[in-house]
């Protein structure tokens, strides 16, 4: 309630829109009141503050989906309030550097990692282990044995590995934390998840055929990035931005935000900084 009442009445965004109301509804109501004759008083001045007031806050009220397109480059980026998993597109989905697929124990069933083996592979992390490590080896993606993780797969690779699953849509599993042997993810830096994010905009170019991706907002889960969901979609924004100016990426970035955690993001200063970017 905190954030959504900042968003709402946050200076640089309400202020010019308050002013701007009460400028629109006074150029109505003035040439109204002269011709009509009505004699000015402190309830008229009232009236035209709380109606300002009313229109401003509907005006700066934060808005679920934010919609921006770079009409240089044919680029289309989105932010959604939604489920990633329901999105029709190619879709990146976080895991940890060992790829552990274990359900209950390791893996927490309501996380998206966990949902997605549910929903795409029906819980079958036999189905889910055989098409990653296939991916792995013929890619030959470099790796470290860690025998003092006892629990789960031993083997650790790289932040920023992506891989690219086949299924009834185009899955990017991408390494963005790293689990510790106590089968917690350890914090997860924002140098890591910047590089996380650069090496799979990579991938999607490769992989992604000029389709649309949907990302969910990576590093606000079990990776304790410690930033706030605010910044986490603004890393998002800048480094697909920024990877798609030096080679088209792809043709849209859509960021889906969980219902859950709405509140917690500042839409307002999303779209500010989209559209400076």
């Amino acid at each position: 309630m905190i954030t959504l009442l900042k968003q709402i009445f946050g200076i640089q965004s309400f202020l010019p829109k308050f002013f701007a109301s009460l400028t629109a509804i006074w150029l109505v109501v003035e040439p109204i009141a002269v011709f009509k004759n009505v004699p000015n008083s402190w309830y008229c001045y009232g009236a035209l503050i709380v109606f300002s007031l009313v229109f401003a806050v509907v005006w700066n009220w934060p808005k679920a989906i934010i919609k921006h397109r770079f009409k240089h480059n044919d680029l289309t980026v989105r932010v959604l309030k939604g489920d990633v998993l329901s999105a029709e597109t190619n879709i990146v989905i976080g895991f940890c550097d060992t790829f552990d697929t274990e359900l209950g124990s390791i893996i927490k069933n309501k996380s998206l990692q966990g949902q997605f083996q549910q929903e795409v592979f029906q819980g079958d992390t036999t189905k889910l282990d055989k098409q990653l490590d296939e991916l792995l080896e013929s890619e030959n993606r470099f790796a470290i044995y860690d025998p003092e993780k006892t629990q789960g797969k031993q083997l650790r690779f790289p932040i920023g590995t992506t891989l690219a699953l086949h299924q009834s849509k185009k899955y990017f599993p991408l390494v963005y934390a790293t689990m510790g042997n106590d089968l917690a993810c350890t914090p997860t830096p924002a140098a890591d998840i910047t590089i996380a994010l650069f090496k799979l905009w990579d991938c999607v170019r490769s992989h992604g055929q000029n389709d649309i991706v949907a990302v969910p907002v990576i590093g606000s889960g079990p990776a304790r990035s410690g930033l706030s969901r605010t910044t986490l979609v603004k890393m998002i924004m800048l480094t697909f931005c920024t990877s798609h100016a030096t080679n088209p990426v792809t043709k849209g970035l859509d960021i889906y935000v969980h219902p859950t955690d709405i509140e917690h993001v500042d839409f307002n200063a999303i779209k500010l900084f989209l559209k400076n970017l």
